[in-house]
């Protein structure tokens, strides 16, 4: 009885070789927002991709906290009650569960090491450990030598999570993404722009320039539009304020995608405060040259479903690798019908282990040579460790004390800009930390580093607050060491 249960489980279209990555003939996509569902059904006829029906669905329970039984139950009755029966479905995850950074690449970085560097980067800007996320990573070169990594991650344990939900409402998840990194894909417009994204309680921004995309980012905690627009507004110029001026200065337009009811009320106020600086315009259906898309509305789960449908790339992917329904069914019940083979298997692997032996009794020759000059060996590598240890300790150039020196010169006496911490690295990168009383004060004191010539590079990495505000900014220190030590004389 288990094994027929096993087997009705099974989705043997999925068995055809290549149907898992044939594009579906109905597709249910599906956004997670705070406490509802945005559902869009799709279909293909003719070549042509037709939208079926939209809504939003109210969830009453929690998909990272509930019963994952109790809430899978939830979503099958409210899209049943919608009149929505797809079996396979793609999902944006809430913005809420997305990790975002952004980063520069140095010039030293070859384009093979890129996705090494962001990897080593993300242990640092994350706060869960790499093995614990799913991470993807969009590179954009917008120079011949400027390059900015825009990293995106969840946790495994969320996405695993998720599907299992899905899984247990009946569905098929075939694509599990970031809203924000689908939007782009739909219209493929090369015009620069920022992207807003409003949702009941979350704004998320998407940095776009010809080359493709700068940031990601989420804000949370968005109550009313009018009260907590000055916090989006900062919030937006921050994210600005980490690149040089060349890359976002034809930045000029700023379009609001989303629920009518969200989108025009944010577009008046951006408006009224970036009156002159920006041009503010509510999307509500996407556009595509050459073909006409207004039908679509422009909602994250929309677009999602059109880059699947319309065979486009998805650029961030946090589907974990799927196990066919074969491998599991051998797995669970045909293992006992290997034996024999696993017998011919143990026998190779005996006389492989013979060869092996011959080769331990080389090693052990080998080994006992090796005793006789291990002790000049390890004498060699002591008075190496030693001069690792004890090398800095005889640097005149006296970096680390002009460094400190700036610093002291940029940061106001009164107090109102203070450093916690200081981190300075081998390759001229200095990170520090620290609280100011507001924004203004902060910006000063950047602005006063970037007018010292041996500091280039400066940029936020962080703020948290507005009164107090905590931060994390950092330079490049580029003084020669005879200019340094010239100059501290």
């Amino acid at each position: 009885m288990m094994i027929l249960n096993q087997i009705k489980k099974i989705d043997w279209l999925m068995l055809i070789p290549g149907m898992h990555q044939r594009i579906p003939r109905r597709l249910l996509a599906i956004e997670f927002q705070e406490g509802n569902l945005c559902v869009a059904a799709f279909k293909r006829t003719d070549g042509k991709v037709v939208l079926e029906k939209t809504a939003y669905l109210p969830l009453s329970l929690n998909i990272t906290t509930d019963e994952p039984l109790l809430v899978a139950q939830e979503i099958k009755r409210q899209l049943e009650s919608a009149g929505i029966r797809y079996r396979q479905c793609i999902v944006c995850l809430p913005m809420r569960w997305v990790l975002s950074f952004s980063l520069n690449i140095p010039k030293e970085v070859p384009d093979e090491d890129i996705m090494s560097f962001c990897e080593l980067e993300a242990t640092r800007e994350l706060p869960y450990p790499p093995e614990t996320l799913h991470l993807s990573y969009l590179v954009t070169r917008v120079t011949e030598h400027d390059r900015i990594c825009a990293g995106v991650g969840v946790l495994r344990s969320d996405v695993q999570r998720l599907q299992s939900i899905l899984e247990l409402a009946g569905l098929i998840p075939r694509s599990f993404t970031s809203g924000l990194a689908v939007l782009k894909t739909v219209e493929e417009s090369l015009e620069p722009k920022v992207v807003l994204y409003p949702t009941a309680e979350t704004i998320g921004i998407v940095v776009l320039v010809q080359a493709g995309v700068l940031a990601l980012r989420v804000i949370e905690g968005i109550a009313q539009i009018d009260s907590d627009l000055g916090h989006v507004i900062r919030e937006l110029r921050l994210t600005l304020a980490q690149y040089p001026p060349p890359i976002v200065q034809n930045l000029r337009k700023v379009q609001i995608y989303g629920h009518d009811q969200l989108g025009k009320p944010l577009a008046e106020e951006l408006k009224r405060q970036l009156s002159g600086e920006y041009v503010v315009e509510v999307v509500t259906h996407f556009r595509e040259k050459g073909e006409d898309l207004e039908q679509f509305p422009a909602k994250a789960c929309v677009a999602h479903g059109l880059t699947i449908l319309k065979g486009r790339r998805i650029e961030v992917e946090f589907l974990p690798p799927r196990i066919s329904p074969i491998e599991q069914f051998i797995n669970n019940y045909l293992a006992g019908r290997f034996l024999k083979i696993g017998v011919a298997v143990g026998a190779l692997v005996l006389l492989v282990g013979l060869l092996f032996l011959a080769q331990e009794l080389r090693l052990i020759y080998w080994s006992k040579k090796w005793a006789s000059v291990e002790p000049q060996v390890r004498t060699v590598e002591y008075l190496q460790q030693q001069i690792k240890k004890y090398r800095p300790w005889f640097d005149d150039s006296l970096r680390t004390l002009m460094i400190l020196k700036r610093l002291s010169e940029a940061f106001p006496e009164d107090g109102t800009v203070s450093v916690r911490t200081i981190e300075m690295r081998d390759t001229g990168l200095v990170i520090c930390s620290g609280t100011a009383r507001d924004n203004a004060s902060l910006l000063r004191v950047l602005e006063r580093l970037r007018g010292i010539r041996e500091i280039a590079s400066v940029h936020v990495d962080q703020t948290r607050g507005n009164s107090p505000v905590q931060f994390t900014f950092r330079f490049e220190w580029i003084a020669k060491p005879q200019q340094s030590l010239r100059e501290s004389k």
